[in-house]
């Protein structure tokens, strides 16, 4: 009797039951709903959490690589404008005022001569030596003034001269023929340990090879093309230091001579 009376509830209660129901329906649809966003926020967490791949380190090769891309474009756009290229570069050695430096001149291979160079704006020293005597240039290129001086000796000749021979010749003069002489660009090469823009070009029926320093707008090497063979002239040692002026005068007490 009981039970059956259980069973048969009044209509309030199975509304009411209904109700019940229906609500834990969705207590449990938004349970579940946040049990799947906790589930994809803890995924996402993690994923952030984990470790990236570690970048595997540049090998010598792909050093190697990028080095002769690199230099491969600096060739072509040397080749793409010349002009503008060797201009920019010797517009750096408008502003060296004062240089030493030693050259070496050989033909054919075989040493010829070196000669040590202080210059410094329109004034040039110059030191040689030549059958086990030292000679001594000082030329004063704005007074048109060469002293040839023996130290051996306690003398110098003084020669006037409306034009500086050409071995009193500044290099950074020298290769402002580029301009004239329509310079073309071979490429780029590293001499004595400068990068250097390499050029060619012809004067006076004769063919020139410059190796022009970068950087400094200064020539490290010359190659000139003769009838009697190759004459290449080195320029080393290079240093831009101020050179006091007593470099370029006679010591006290020199005997002067006419030529």
């Amino acid at each position: 009797m009981i039970s059956g009376k259980l069973r048969r509830l009044p209509p309030a209660l199975n509304l009411k039951r209904l109700k019940i129901l229906k609500t834990m329906k969705k207590s449990l649809i938004l349970f579940l709903a946040g049990l799947i966003i906790f589930a994809l926020i803890g995924f996402f967490v993690v994923s952030r959490g984990k470790k990236q791949p570690e970048e595997k380190p540049v090998t010598a090769e792909q050093i190697d690589k990028i080095s002769r891309e690199e230099k491969q474009e600096k060739d072509k756009e040397s080749k793409e404008s010349p002009t503008e290229k060797i201009d920019e570069i010797l517009s750096r050695g408008k502003n060296l005022l004062t240089v030493k430096y030693e050259m070496v001149t050989k033909q054919n291979n075989h040493s010829l001569i070196t000669q040590k160079v202080w210059l410094k704006k329109d004034k040039m020293r110059t030191e040689l030596n030549t059958s086990g005597q030292t000679i001594i240039l000082l030329a004063n290129l704005s007074q048109r003034t060469i002293y040839q001086y023996l130290p051996s000796q306690n003398m110098a000749m003084k020669i006037q001269s409306d034009k500086a021979p050409e071995s009193l010749e500044s290099p950074l003069e020298s290769i402002q023929d580029l301009k004239n002489n329509q310079a073309t660009v071979v490429g780029t090469e590293k001499v004595d340990g400068k990068d250097c823009l390499v050029v060619e070009y012809n004067t006076g029926g004769t063919k020139i090879k410059s190796w022009i320093w970068e950087e400094k707008g200064f020539p490290v090497k010359m190659e000139t093309s003769t009838p009697s063979g190759k004459m290449v002239t080195e320029f080393k040692n290079i240093e831009f230091v101020d050179i006091p002026d007593s470099m370029f005068e006679l010591p006290a007490g020199v005997k002067i001579i006419a030529p």
